[in-house]
């Protein structure tokens, strides 16, 4: 069975909701960090691209995309500049996570579909 980080494409999604009250001013503080943090990572080609997407309906709060290597992004979610910047924004923020998925191009989403079906297969669910 082939590995799923392998050569895949990923995206690591960052969400967050309203600001921690009486804490808001940190939370931007943090934020601009983050947003440091991820130029720096694409500057230095550690990821292809970041966007940044705010709630227009249903509350405060929004999403960060990272895109790139899934390896990478996998690698990224364990070192000590993430581990403290999202050790931060969970103090500032309400509803902080992160997910790693893997897709974005229709060959890694074939390759995640394929080691899915084998790992089912294997499991005789299939």
């Amino acid at each position: 069975m082939t590995p799923i980080s392998g050569a895949l494409t990923g995206a690591a999604v960052f969400r967050w909701g309203a600001p921690v009250p009486g804490r808001e001013g940190l939370a931007l503080q943090v934020f601009e960090r983050f947003l440091q943090w991820c130029d720096d990572l694409a500057k230095t080609g550690r990821i292809h691209a970041h966007e940044e997407w705010m709630s227009v309906t249903g509350g405060p709060g929004g999403l960060l995309i990272m895109s790139g290597p899934l390896e990478d992004l996998l690698q990224l979610q364990s070192e000590d500049e993430a581990l403290r910047l999202r050790q931060e924004a969970t103090l500032v923020v309400t509803h902080f996570e992160v997910q790693v998925y893997a897709g974005g191009t229709d060959a890694s989403l074939q390759q995640v579909l394929r080691d899915w079906t084998e790992a089912a297969d294997d499991l005789d669910l299939l």
